[in-house]
């Protein structure tokens, strides 16, 4: 059972892991768009390089934004999540005036998004995470060998999960917030995940009609990170099938 001091080291922790959780996940390429009013009109879409920090960041401001709905706090626009938990932790002693059962899983949320920021920070060698267990939203990471296997067990619920599944949901992620790029930072963006696409090989897509472009950088197609993933696994689905006919 996590302790009222637990839970205080635990949001310290996550306030001060913030920073560079955030440097790590928002270290963004930013693609411009023609906006319709002109060639001096341009937009930008930031596309995280890492895809695990991004989705501990904003699990982590989402679990900072409960906090701060719970404590009946008001905060600025201008706070992001490090500022938020700074402002749960001058508060804390009104957390333990929540019901039992709500402080205990909002202590447990706490102690999880701790460990996977330390998993992102401090990776062990040799792995790549590929996604977080749907069971107990436990970090995944494998080593080559699993990779190749092409399913990894949870150690904390012992499910054991299709690699490929637990990619699909944070490309679904990817796509609600519709993350996009030319093929040379789309390929570098999936390659920690263990999706290894090469950048000439987008481009091929592209030419070929497989994706289409939505947008121009500087003259590179830009795509959609889920029609590069889409192409990726039904073209490996008849490679495989025409292999088995063969």
């Amino acid at each position: 059972m996590t302790t009222p001091t637990q839970l205080t080291h635990d949001l310290t922790s996550l306030r001060d892991l913030w920073r560079p959780l955030d440097q790590l996940a928002t270290k963004t390429i930013h693609i411009g768009e023609r906006a319709d009013g002109g060639p001096a009109c341009m937009s930008s879409a930031p596309m995280p390089l890492n895809l695990g920090a991004w989705q501990v960041v904003d699990d982590s401001a989402s679990f900072a934004r409960l906090l701060v709905r719970l404590l009946h706090l008001h905060p600025t626009r201008d706070m992001d999540g490090r500022d938020l938990l700074a402002g749960v932790l001058a508060n804390r002693a009104h957390l333990d005036m929540l019901d039992a059962e709500v402080l205990a899983a909002l202590a447990g949320e706490a102690h999880d998004l701790v460990e996977r920021a330390r998993l992102l920070l401090y990776p062990p060698e040799g792995t790549r995470m590929v996604g977080w267990c749907p069971q107990c939203v436990r970090e995944l990471r494998c080593d080559e060998r699993e990779i190749a296997g092409g399913y990894v067990p949870c150690p904390r619920c012992g499910r054991a999960w299709r690699i490929k599944d637990l990619h699909t949901l944070a490309m679904q992620r990817l796509h609600a917030r519709g993350v996009k790029g030319t093929p040379a930072q789309l390929s570098r963006l999936l390659k920690p995940w263990g999706i290894d696409i090469k950048a000439d090989t987008i481009k091929k897509w592209g030419q070929r009609g497989i994706i289409h472009p939505v947008a121009q950088d500087a003259g590179r197609p830009v795509y959609l990170i889920w029609d590069t993933w889409a192409a990726h696994t039904r073209l490996a689905g008849y490679e495989r099938a025409r292999r088995r006919r063969t």
